[in-house]
């Protein structure tokens, strides 16, 4: 099995945060709430949920620096599992690419 793609949309709710690796690939860090109404079985379920989002890679920083706290954005990518500070573990969507939806 090769297949990992996600599209999710939503409004970003923190600041971002740039990082640079060690190896000198710039990230930046972006928290997103995503909120939907969709059908399962049949019966519409009202969605919410937050994700981490990384964007990497210095091609990815021009979209990056225009991003702020609430903007709505479209983020396609595919999604990694990430041990989170506190030990916890949570999955993470690394973005190909980021649209900003304002």
């Amino acid at each position: 099995m090769t297949e990992n793609s996600t599209v999710i949309s939503g409004t970003l709710c923190s600041s971002p945060r740039h990082k640079v690796s060690p190896a000198g690939i710039p990230h930046t860090y972006i928290v997103m709430d995503h909120r939907s109404q969709q059908v399962e079985a049949g019966l519409p379920r009202g969605i919410y949920c937050r994700m981490t989002i990384v964007l990497s890679g210095k091609d990815n920083q021009l979209i990056a620096k225009k991003l702020v706290k609430s903007s709505n954005i479209k983020a396609s990518g595919y999604l990694v599992w990430h041990k989170g500070r506190n030990g916890s573990p949570k999955i993470v969507l690394h973005a190909h690419s980021i649209e900003l939806m304002n």
